[in-house]
């Protein structure tokens, strides 16, 4: 079982200080999302978010980057 969306965006606004502009509407979206629901927009979402973070650096970015990347492969 994977971390809802919202428990994700944690520690991503935890980490990345300022978040990169174009990932604060995906970013503030994840944060509203207890688990994913809808499969076309709820992963559409995180692909979004994902595809903006390339730009989000350091030990913490790769450990999520690569659990989103998990939860994209299970969908």
């Amino acid at each position: 079982m994977h971390r809802p969306p919202k428990e994700i965006a944690k520690d991503v606004r935890s980490d990345w200080t300022p978040v990169y502009p174009e990932a604060e509407e995906f970013l503030a979206a994840m944060e509203r999302l207890d688990q994913i629901t809808d499969l076309d927009s709820d992963v559409r979402l995180l692909a979004k978010f994902r595809w903006v973070a390339r730009k989000w650096r350091g030990p913490v970015a790769q450990q999520i980057t690569s659990e989103i990347d998990l939860v994209l492969m299970a969908y």
